[in-house]
């Protein structure tokens, strides 16, 4: 940020903002905004497809097939494939009721769990069992699902101590940051036993992989794809855009984080332009100067040519935002791709 002496925002295109030095963008008086809400459908969706995964180990199910072992060893509980926990009726906690949280505390209700949770404070009129610590809540659930911003504040949050006290018989998920797992001690409690299994979307230093978690059938794991479906992709493009053009119209942000104190020269102009239109328009009418050249009608060539030109400059940064997007999303090959052209109406 202190190499862009004329950066104005950060437009993020994903909830989390712990990628952004905030102090800096503080100090600097640098705008942030973020998408939030976007995702949260499909990283819910996500954190109950990884327990269903991990619990019932569907993909050693699956590997166990496509490798012919099935005709040749059968199904045997005691041999192979071993018996599996069960999702319905299971305890599970839930670390950061916030959006996400919620919408997965919503689906588990479907499968019949019990639900508690953990957050800095309890939420107000929650119908679900608040727990005053993340060591108690490890001990009293079956699973223990992370839904926790990322950041310094949550760092290794889950630590050894809240793993062990999961025990041999609890299943972590999570679908936050990888940051908030103390993932060294995860690694080795997963490898000596001591917990039955894990469902990752995230890890701390991706894409880089433990190779003990590679080496586990105990193990489920994906490359951050939480939020990776086409319904949130189209959602997200089409806030990231607001946020560009709020800014590049007023200098304000859609969803900010942090609001800008820099106002982009092109929206200058335009809230120059609106003030002395303002001003103009609160005269009398009898004493306003009228002056075809500056304040033509509405219906002139001169304004419809003016419409034309802001037309074409709107659909020009719309193209280089689009453009600009899949560009970004070439460097990461695990995203889904954004559409072609994010300005035109789905």
């Amino acid at each position: 940020m202190k190499a862009l002496p004329n950066l104005g925002a950060v437009v993020l295109a994903h909830d989390g903002y712990d990628s952004v030095d905030m102090d800096t963008a503080r100090r600097l008086g640098i705008g942030v905004s973020h998408t939030p809400g976007v995702f949260d459908d499909a990283v819910a969706d996500t954190a109950v497809g990884l327990m269903l995964a991990t619990m019932r180990r569907l993909p050693a199910a699956d590997r166990y097939v496509r490798a012919g072992r099935w005709p040749i060893e059968g199904y045997c509980p005691t041999e192979g494939l071993p018996l599996t926990d069960q999702v319905s009726g299971s305890r599970v906690g839930i670390l950061g009721l916030g959006r996400i949280g919620t919408a997965i505390a919503a689906r588990l209700v479907g499968f019949k769990c019990t639900i508690a949770y953990h957050n800095r404070r309890p939420v107000p009129d929650c119908p679900y069992r608040y727990v005053a610590s993340a060591v108690e809540l490890a001990e009293s659930v079956d699973v223990l699902i992370i839904a926790t911003p990322g950041g310094n504040e949550t760092k290794k949050l889950v630590s050894r101590a809240v793993l062990e006290a999961l025990g041999p018989s609890g299943y972590l998920i999570d679908i936050a940051r990888g940051s908030v797992v103390d993932e060294q001690a995860l690694a080795q409690l997963l490898v000596d036993g001591h917990l039955a299994g894990a469902g990752l979307d995230v890890l701390a230093h991706e894409p880089d992989v433990p190779p003990e978690f590679c080496a586990l059938d105990n193990v489920v794991l994906s490359p951050h794809i939480g939020g990776g479906t086409r319904q949130a992709a189209a959602a997200v493009t089409a806030l990231v855009l607001r946020n560009l053009d709020e800014y590049l119209s007023h200098g304000t942000l859609t969803t900010p984080v942090l609001p800008s104190s820099h106002t982009p020269r092109c929206s200058r102009r335009r809230i120059e332009s609106s003030r002395s239109t303002r001003a103009q328009d609160a005269r009398p009418r009898d004493l306003r100067v009228c002056d075809p050249s500056r304040d033509p009608a509405p219906s002139t060539p001169a304004n419809e040519s003016r419409t034309a030109r802001r037309d074409l400059h709107h659909e020009r940064w719309h193209r280089s935002v689009a453009t600009l997007l899949e560009a970004v999303a070439s460097l990461n090959p695990g995203r889904p791709p954004l559409p072609r052209f994010c300005g035109r109406k789905s």
